[in-house]
């Protein structure tokens, strides 16, 4: 979506990343096979997973999944009913019209407009330094002033240690590892899970308001 957006500006590629995420999701929602659930799921991630923005993305993300927590617990209580999970897999719909309303509302870039002559100076001496200083994915993988190779392993270590805490496996199956391993019964299940849910929209909260504080590399060791 990066490419898309400097071409059409970014009020335009909200809207497409809406448009592909509520087509993902009416699709999966009206799905009656696995295949066609599985294929309608990539289409919604595609819109959804285009446009991130370093610690509101965490914050966004701790909100969907509180939701969708909550809103499992509810529809826990409908049983033998198709609608106890076909309007879950829907309901985001809400959020990605509201946004194709609201991004009508927003104004575009400056860049966009191309309408400060300073800006645009800018712009193309840092692409004239970039592109003098690194020709290439391989220079990533050399030794040079910038340490291009250890923010390269810090970049991908980060993520990686990021999903061996085992924090999404807890989001995506904490209520079957509370009902199955732990033996507890369905509804307590939910609750916990929704409430394990709950404190990780918390603590992204207090990361978006503690990092431009605090700075990252001193968050980074305390979260370790």
């Amino acid at each position: 979506m990066i490419p898309l957006g400097n071409q059409i500006g970014h009020r335009m590629s909200l809207l497409v990343a809406a448009g592909i995420a509520t087509t993902g999701l009416v699709t999966q929602a009206a799905s009656y096979s696995l295949p066609q659930l599985v294929d309608r799921r990539v289409i919604s991630g595609i819109g959804t997973e285009a446009g991130k923005n370093v610690v509101v993305i965490g914050v966004s993300i701790a909100s969907g999944i509180v939701a969708a927590g909550w809103v499992n617990v509810g529809f826990s209580f409908v049983e033998g009913e198709e609608v106890a999970w076909r309007l879950p897999l829907a309901l985001p719909v809400v959020s990605s019209v509201l946004l194709m309303g609201f991004s009508m509302c927003f104004s575009e870039s400056p860049q966009w407009f191309v309408v400060i002559t300073t800006v645009i100076d800018n712009i193309s001496r840092t692409f004239q330094q970039a592109s003098g200083a690194e020709r290439g994915f391989l220079d990533l993988l050399k030794p040079s002033p910038e340490r291009l190779f250890q923010r390269l392993c810090l970049v991908i270590g980060i993520n990686v240690a990021a999903q061996m805490t085992g924090a999404n496996v807890i989001s995506h199956y904490g209520k079957t590892i509370f009902k199955e391993f732990l033996n507890l019964e369905d509804t307590k299940a939910f609750f916990l899970n929704a409430g394990v849910l709950t404190w990780k929209i918390l603590a992204a909260v207090s990361a978006y308001l503690n990092v431009d504080r605090f700075s990252r590399k001193p968050l980074f060791i305390a979260s370790v």
